[in-house]
């Protein structure tokens, strides 16, 4: 897995709301907008993401599309839910950049690359979880993050899991 970079993270997803930081995402939007349509794909941003914007190995697939649709939820648009729009756009960087940390510690989490994390995973990392988010039970957090009873833990139920519990791996990440 790739280092994370986080200031280069901060710098290439302009979020916050301040004059700055929406001039560089209306320049950005533009830059990834290619055709001049106003509207960006999943395939468009997942490219602008990897490649353009240098966050290839940073920013997985995974939390690539999920933050796509998470921002098209969030904001409410009744627009085409294939393709963000600049309304959406700084929803969706911000949700990125919050999702590229919850991917960082799925995939410290699941270490036999599944894309899944079994309950013996999730025991095993007990330690380093309980870092990030405090102590817990790891049966029985297993089990509310396993919404679906399947066995594992899918990518989106961590993502709630964590959320709900304001996993905080930035912060922490150094003494890993």
């Amino acid at each position: 897995m790739t280092e994370v970079d986080w200031d280069l993270i901060k710098r290439k997803l302009p979020f916050q709301k301040d004059d700055k930081s929406k001039a560089l995402r209306k320049d950005l939007f533009k830059q990834i907008d290619k055709n001049g349509s106003r509207k960006i794909s999943l395939a468009e941003m997942d490219a602008a993401v990897r490649l353009d914007m240098g966050l290839d190995g940073m920013a997985s697939k995974n939390a690539i599309d999920t933050a796509f649709h998470k921002a098209k939820k969030i904001s409410g648009n009744k627009g085409d839910s294939d393709y963000i729009e600049f309304i959406e756009f700084r929803y969706f960087l911000e949700t990125l950049r919050r999702y590229i940390e919850i991917d960082v510690a799925f995939k410290k989490v699941d270490v036999d690359g599944t894309n899944n994390i079994t309950l013996v995973e999730f025991k095993t990392a007990q330690d380093k979880l309980s870092v990030w988010i405090g102590d817990f039970d790891a049966e029985e957090e297993f089990k509310k993050c396993d919404k679906d009873g399947s066995g594992y833990i899918r990518f989106s139920e961590f993502v709630d899991w964590a959320l709900e519990r304001n996993l905080d791996l930035e912060d922490d990440d150094d003494l890993l």
